[in-house]
């Protein structure tokens, strides 16, 4: 799956117009977002956390653990992120924005 770092590099964006894809995009990601995702982003941080507790070399100094188990869980979301609610995301995004083709299709029916 590609990675968009650009809201109007997101294919279903693009005929958006670039005041409206951001509320869009934000709409969308907020129905991409379930119970699961939510569910892997807590098992990401527990996961985060025992390992930076397991790690003998920092067992003992808790900020580091604080710092090494925030960037693992936050790499963790990143991942949740990207293979799991913007594929869902950009799916309510086709189902609600009407496609170009429709768009002509619909003028043309109505003349």
């Amino acid at each position: 799956m590609r990675c968009y770092w650009r809201l109007k590099a997101i294919p279903e964006l693009r005929d958006v117009p670039s005041q409206n894809r951001r509320e869009w995009w934000r709409e969308a990601m907020a129905h991409g977002r379930t119970w699961q995702s939510r569910l892997m982003v807590i098992a990401a941080i527990a996961a985060a956390v025992l390992l930076a507790d397991r790690w003998p070399a920092i067992r003992d100094w808790i900020p580091l653990q604080l710092l090494v188990a925030g960037c693992v869980a936050g790499l963790l979301g990143l991942v949740v992120d990207h293979w799991y609610v913007q594929p869902r995301a950009r799916q309510w995004l086709r189902e609600q924005l009407p496609l170009p083709a429709n768009r002509c299709e619909r003028g043309h029916e109505s003349t």
